[in-house]
């Protein structure tokens, strides 16, 4: 019950964020990297990945203002459709590998935090933030994440009162206009706060045995 109050507390401000562009004072660079104006072109840098895939260097980017040297952002479709930023230190003109972001957009404002988006190795377009430790990064944990998909459900589908999902509150029928508004989404959880074509709010629980079953349009596991 307290998920769900803070949940509502924050969702007016979470749609109004995503609203906002916080990021119009950085460039836009190749394969929808955004960076500090001083980031500079890695065009001329020519390498392939460890399993033979390409991989395209974009720019040379402090991520904190504190590192000394720069770090090459690199962009790889992935060995299947994974779209990732791959991230190299530089030493004598020898690149080694330091961490990658799963995302299809990059941002990087230069004060120690990357933020990325995308539909991809997850369930919707997902928008993270990750806090840069020098050697890597970890992700900034958020309450639920916002999904703001406007769609229609496939099959009928169970809404729950309570977040663990043990009060039923509404059956939503197929073909039914839906709002997929926010999730608890990772690898051992499935909630999605749905609302319904009347207006109510409810939890539906995602059968993580069977990601692939396609129950709403528009939500389904992009990647491997």
């Amino acid at each position: 019950m307290k998920k769900l109050l803070l949940l509502f507390i924050l969702l007016p401000v979470i749609t109004f964020a995503q609203n906002r562009d916080y990021f119009t004072y950085l460039d836009e660079f190749d394969h929808n990297i955004f960076a500090q104006p001083s980031s500079k072109s890695a065009s001329n840098v020519q390498f392939d990945d460890d399993y033979g895939e390409p991989i395209y260097p974009v720019i040379f980017v402090k991520i904190s203002p504190n590192q000394s040297e720069d770090l090459l952002v690199c962009f790889s479709e992935g060995p299947s459709a994974d779209p990732c930023y791959e991230f190299f230190s530089v030493n004598n003109g020898n690149y080694e590998y330091i961490f990658s972001v799963a995302g299809m957009e990059l941002f990087i404002p230069g004060n120690g935090f990357l933020y990325t988006t995308g539909h991809t190795n997850n369930m919707f377009d997902k928008h993270k933030k990750f806090k840069f430790t020098g050697t890597g990064v970890e992700e900034v944990p958020q309450p639920f994440y916002y999904v703001g998909l406007k769609t229609q459900t496939i099959e009928n589908i169970q809404l729950y009162s309570d977040y663990n999902c043990t009060q039923k509150l509404a059956i939503v029928a197929a073909n039914s206009n839906i709002e997929v508004v926010a999730a608890e989404y990772n690898e051992t959880c499935g909630k999605f706060l749905i609302k319904t074509p009347f207006g109510l709010f409810g939890w539906w629980l995602l059968d993580l045995a069977y990601p692939g079953s396609q129950q709403i349009k528009g939500l389904y596991y992009a990647g491997d």
